[in-house]
């Protein structure tokens, strides 16, 4: 898909979330923006011209980062086990606990940050599994194969049946996810917080920008090449 000043506000936003952030440093309102591009924004006076290159950029870039492919599906491991698998282990416990001292401080004028706790609690119990199912199941076996190896598929069967639960996965963590930036409205911050609450959702906007680069990485690059691979070496050895 290509992006250009076309391109709606939101589209851009599913290209690339962290650009809320700098969304909101233009004082720029998504919820009112949404279904606009920046090319209209522009025209409203809304945005600078610099500045809708800028963002413009920011997501290309972003797109140009995930579309590249390392060398090798093992080294694609290392990089979403390093960036990823290891960033939701180290951020998800500090995450919940900041979450716990929220609530504390601001849940009785501000009850929904208990259902905020709570569904970030799911997600994160979701994706332990979810990433340990990976790296004790998929990881070895893309491994493997990578190294034209089939002696998995007797045991455990193929990576291409295993994908088919990890897509299952993936899609219900991304309704959990979802479910989390309509309790925070998108992670905006009321104007009467203080700064541990906005922090906390930044916290929590940081997070939903790594998972979807995450997902985005299995999803488009390393399922695929992986269940490709698998089939032509099963091809392969059918013919001989």
């Amino acid at each position: 898909m290509n992006v250009n000043e076309t391109t709606s506000i939101a589209v851009l936003l599913e290209q690339d979330p962290s650009l809320e952030s700098a969304l909101e440093e233009l004082h720029i309102d998504i919820s009112c923006v949404g279904d606009r591009n920046l090319d209209e924004l522009v025209a409203a006076r809304i945005l600078k011209v610099e500045s809708a290159s800028m963002l413009l950029s920011r997501v290309r870039e972003k797109r140009e980062r995930l579309i590249v492919q390392p060398a090798s599906l093992v080294a694609l491991i290392d990089r979403i086990y390093k960036h990823h698998h290891l960033y939701v282990e180290q951020q998800s416990p500090f995450i919940k606990a900041e979450l716990v001292k929220l609530c504390s401080l601001h849940g009785v004028e501000h009850p929904e940050l208990y259902a905020v706790h709570s569904c970030f609690s799911e997600l994160s119990a979701a994706l332990a599994m979810h990433m340990k199912r990976e790296e004790l199941l998929l990881f070895p076996r893309i491994k493997q194969l990578e190294a034209g190896k089939l002696n998995y598929l007797e045991k455990f069967g193929s990576i291409e049946s295993l994908v088919v639960r990890l897509h299952e996965e993936h899609s219900a963590e991304e309704f959990v996810v979802e479910q989390l930036r309509k309790l925070t409205s998108n992670y905006s911050v009321p104007e009467e917080a203080c700064g541990s609450y906005g922090r906390t959702y930044k916290l929590l906007r940081d997070f939903d920008a790594n998972l979807h680069e995450h997902m985005r990485l299995e999803n488009d690059i390393l399922f695929n090449e992986a269940i490709y691979l698998e089939r032509k070496i099963l091809q392969k050895h059918n013919k001989s």
